[in-house]
């Protein structure tokens, strides 16, 4: 017997529920996404494509900084590699 019923407020609560082989087992009903569901989504999609983004046109400020700071690629190239470096350690 299904115990599965949409009309009765059981949205977020956990269920017994009958298998085809007489087993019970709990089945939690999910919540709809929301508006804000969604504004978080697009948000977070804008924060990564803006961090991924600055990381990969560093390239364009090679040149700059390098002429301020009046240094060697070598030691500018540390500016990119530690940035990749600490994105990439935070999971981004």
């Amino acid at each position: 017997m299904n115990h599965l019923n949409c009309e009765d407020n059981t949205l977020g609560k956990s269920i017994p529920v009958k298998t085809v082989n007489d087993q019970t087992e709990s089945v939690t009903h999910g919540y709809k996404d929301t508006q804000y569901s969604w504004l978080v989504c697009v948000v977070s999609f804008i924060s990564s494509f803006m961090t991924v983004g600055y990381t990969y046109a560093i390239g364009i400020y090679f040149v700059l900084f390098q002429d301020v700071f009046d240094t060697s690629a070598g030691t500018t190239a540390w500016v990119s590699a530690l940035n990749c470096g600490t994105l990439t350690c935070t999971g981004n």
